[in-house]
Protein backbone atom coordinates (compact mmCIF):
# COMPACT_ATOMS: atom_id res chain seq x y z
CA UNK A 1 0.00 0.00 0.00
CA UNK A 2 1.31 3.54 -0.92
CA UNK A 3 0.83 6.59 1.26
CA UNK A 4 0.18 9.81 -0.11
CA UNK A 5 1.40 13.35 1.32
CA UNK A 6 1.57 16.76 0.69
CA UNK A 7 3.49 19.91 1.43
CA UNK A 8 2.89 23.50 0.15
CA UNK A 9 5.17 22.65 -2.74
CA UNK A 10 5.30 19.19 -3.25
CA UNK A 11 2.93 16.12 -3.45
CA UNK A 12 4.85 12.53 -2.97
CA UNK A 13 3.42 9.55 -2.78
CA UNK A 14 5.90 6.83 -1.19
CA UNK A 15 6.37 3.28 -2.27
CA UNK A 16 8.56 0.21 -0.84
CA UNK A 17 12.09 1.58 -3.05
CA UNK A 18 11.04 5.13 -3.65
CA UNK A 19 8.97 8.80 -3.74
CA UNK A 20 7.33 9.60 -6.53
CA UNK A 21 7.38 13.99 -6.13
CA UNK A 22 5.52 16.10 -7.92
CA UNK A 23 5.91 20.63 -7.53
CA UNK A 24 2.79 21.83 -8.01
CA UNK A 25 1.81 24.36 -10.94
CA UNK A 26 3.60 28.08 -10.02
CA UNK A 27 5.08 26.56 -7.27
CA UNK A 28 9.36 27.94 -6.23
CA UNK A 29 11.38 25.27 -4.98
CA UNK A 30 14.28 26.82 -3.28
CA UNK A 31 16.60 24.90 -1.02
CA UNK A 32 14.50 25.51 1.94
CA UNK A 33 11.67 23.90 0.31
CA UNK A 34 13.51 21.21 -0.70
CA UNK A 35 15.02 20.73 2.69
CA UNK A 36 11.69 20.42 4.35
CA UNK A 37 10.52 18.16 1.43
CA UNK A 38 13.16 16.14 2.23
CA UNK A 39 13.42 15.78 5.52
CA UNK A 40 9.70 14.59 5.35
CA UNK A 41 10.86 11.73 2.59
CA UNK A 42 13.79 10.52 4.90
CA UNK A 43 11.30 10.55 8.08
CA UNK A 44 9.23 8.14 5.73
CA UNK A 45 12.44 5.62 4.95
CA UNK A 46 13.75 6.00 8.41
CA UNK A 47 17.49 5.15 7.55
CA UNK A 48 16.45 2.97 4.04
CA UNK A 49 17.47 3.51 0.98
CA UNK A 50 15.34 4.87 -1.79
CA UNK A 51 15.15 6.65 -4.97
CA UNK A 52 13.49 10.18 -5.46
CA UNK A 53 11.93 10.39 -8.41
CA UNK A 54 10.61 13.97 -9.74
CA UNK A 55 7.70 13.47 -12.25
CA UNK A 56 7.51 16.49 -14.09
CA UNK A 57 4.35 17.40 -15.36
CA UNK A 58 4.12 20.76 -13.83
CA UNK A 59 5.71 24.00 -15.04
CA UNK A 60 7.59 25.36 -11.87
CA UNK A 61 10.68 27.21 -11.11
CA UNK A 62 13.53 25.65 -9.85
CA UNK A 63 16.88 26.72 -8.30
CA UNK A 64 19.75 24.92 -9.09
CA UNK A 65 20.57 25.51 -5.16
CA UNK A 66 18.39 23.60 -4.37
CA UNK A 67 20.99 20.34 -4.62
CA UNK A 68 23.40 22.21 -2.78
CA UNK A 69 21.68 21.17 0.74
CA UNK A 70 23.83 18.34 2.33
CA UNK A 71 20.33 16.29 3.00
CA UNK A 72 20.43 15.56 -0.52
CA UNK A 73 23.17 13.07 -0.08
CA UNK A 74 21.13 10.84 1.91
CA UNK A 75 19.00 10.33 -1.45
CA UNK A 76 20.70 7.26 -3.18
CA UNK A 77 19.50 8.05 -6.72
CA UNK A 78 17.52 10.17 -8.65
CA UNK A 79 15.17 10.25 -11.67
CA UNK A 80 13.36 13.02 -13.86
CA UNK A 81 10.39 11.96 -15.70
CA UNK A 82 9.49 14.55 -18.55
CA UNK A 83 8.27 14.05 -21.97
CA UNK A 84 8.82 18.12 -21.52
CA UNK A 85 12.75 18.63 -24.27
CA UNK A 86 13.07 21.85 -21.77
CA UNK A 87 13.17 19.58 -19.00
CA UNK A 88 15.38 17.27 -20.09
CA UNK A 89 17.95 20.26 -20.57
CA UNK A 90 17.53 21.58 -17.52
CA UNK A 91 17.97 17.79 -15.79
CA UNK A 92 21.14 18.40 -17.82
CA UNK A 93 22.22 21.01 -15.17
CA UNK A 94 20.76 19.29 -12.32
CA UNK A 95 22.80 16.47 -12.88
CA UNK A 96 26.10 18.22 -12.99
CA UNK A 97 25.03 19.18 -9.13
CA UNK A 98 24.15 15.60 -7.89
CA UNK A 99 26.93 13.25 -7.11
CA UNK A 100 24.87 9.93 -6.75
CA UNK A 101 22.86 7.73 -9.96
CA UNK A 102 20.76 10.07 -11.82
CA UNK A 103 18.56 9.13 -14.66
CA UNK A 104 16.49 11.02 -17.38
CA UNK A 105 13.06 9.27 -18.29
CA UNK A 106 10.32 10.09 -20.44
CA UNK A 107 7.85 7.20 -18.93
CA UNK A 108 7.60 7.27 -15.32
CA UNK A 109 6.99 3.40 -15.50
CA UNK A 110 10.54 3.09 -16.84
CA UNK A 111 11.42 5.22 -13.99
CA UNK A 112 9.84 3.22 -11.31
CA UNK A 113 11.38 0.00 -13.52
CA UNK A 114 15.00 1.64 -12.54
CA UNK A 115 14.03 2.72 -9.18
CA UNK A 116 12.97 -1.04 -8.16
CA UNK A 117 16.49 -2.24 -10.01
CA UNK A 118 18.90 -1.06 -7.29
CA UNK A 119 17.87 -3.56 -4.34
Amino acid sequence: MTKIQSNTHFRYEFFEKYVIVEAFEGAVIDIDAAQITLKDILAYYNGKDFTLISHRVNDYVLDLEAYSSKILKKVRSFAVVSNNPAAKQRALLEQDRYENSFAFFTCLEEAKNWADSFN
